[in-house]
């Protein structure tokens, strides 16, 4: 049989924010972050990435590798699956 898991409220919390996100066409990616309380510039400070690159990410211009999904995934505590749109 398998095994069960159960979600913590605040992993509810966390998968209802990205539902929501993905209904209103948003990116996944901003409302992790906005979920985490970070800004786009913290959230590049803290992953080590270039200026503006969360916001191209956000806003679909740039299509995200797998290392820099990766690198954002665990600053934002969550698995880079979660954050492939």
């Amino acid at each position: 049989m398998g095994q069960k898991t159960e979600l913590t409220i605040a992993d509810q919390r966390l998968l209802e924010t990205v539902w929501d996100a993905i209904a209103e066409g948003k990116s996944v990616i901003g409302a992790v972050r906005v979920y985490r309380g970070l800004s786009p510039v913290e959230l590049e400070r803290t992953a080590g990435l270039g200026t503006e690159v969360i916001e191209a990410l956000e806003a679909g211009i740039r299509p995200p590798s797998h290392d820099l999904l990766s690198a954002i995934a665990s600053v934002l505590q969550v698995p880079s699956a979660l954050l492939a749109e």
